[in-house]
């Protein structure tokens, strides 16, 4: 119990400071913040950066794997590789857009709105085994479920992309977690079909996995 409840503090803490990395406040480093460097060497650094977080947390994330180490401990390596890109980041603050003003409401509004989503997802999961501390929930479709099948992996892109000021390293960044939650989602589903069976596989055929649009 002491070594899950490390793991879960770390992995807060890791959160906590990469909601202040994103937003460009409150921590010592961020995604734009930093001395800036050769826009190849840092091109290469960050999506070294990148890739070395995406193989730790889908590889780590195989089912088979998770059953040995256990959730807290894959956590506690997310976080561990999450405070390595936070160190070695090399900023590229060169700004491609920028919204401000009334302009800028609408976006804060949909960021809100996918705070408010992962919130509401985590909660219906249960922190206790988001966190690992219990044993994972039986098959139900709750709340955002019945519309999407990732409604994390929703909120998190809407947090993403409707930033008001976008530069060249939070382009990077986005589109390579974007790129990232479309293909981990695929391997995802494969363990969440073996897990719960027909009941997953009906639920994934008649659910879209991140928008409902009118027509659906």
């Amino acid at each position: 119990m002491l070594w899950r409840a490390f793991c879960v503090l770390v992995s807060l803490a890791s959160l906590v400071y990469f909601a202040g990395w994103l937003a460009n406040r409150y921590t010592p480093s961020s995604i734009d913040s930093g001395l800036q460097t050769v826009r190849g060497e840092a091109l290469l650094t960050n999506l070294a950066l990148l890739s070395l977080f995406a193989l730790q947390h889908s590889g780590m994330a195989r089912r088979i794997i998770r059953e040995r180490l256990g959730r807290p401990t894959y956590l506690l390596a997310t976080a561990l590789v999450l405070f390595v890109l936070f160190v070695k980041w090399e900023p590229m603050p060169d700004i491609l857009w920028r919204v401000t003003g009334a302009a800028a409401l609408p976006l804060r509004l949909l960021q809100a709105a996918g705070f408010v989503l992962i919130t509401w997802a985590v909660s219906l999961t249960g922190a206790r085994a988001f966190f690992g501390l219990s044993g994972e929930p039986s098959f139900q479709v709750r709340g955002p479920y019945h519309w999407v099948r990732h409604p994390m992996m929703t909120g998190t892109l809407a947090l993403l992309w409707a930033h008001p000021e976008m530069t060249e390293g939070r382009l990077l960044f986005n589109t390579f977690l974007t790129v990232y939650v479309l293909v981990s989602m695929r391997w995802e589903e494969r363990d969440l079909a073996a897990r719960y069976g027909p009941a997953y596989t009906a639920y994934r055929d008649a659910t879209p996995a991140l928008f409902r649009f009118p027509t659906q």
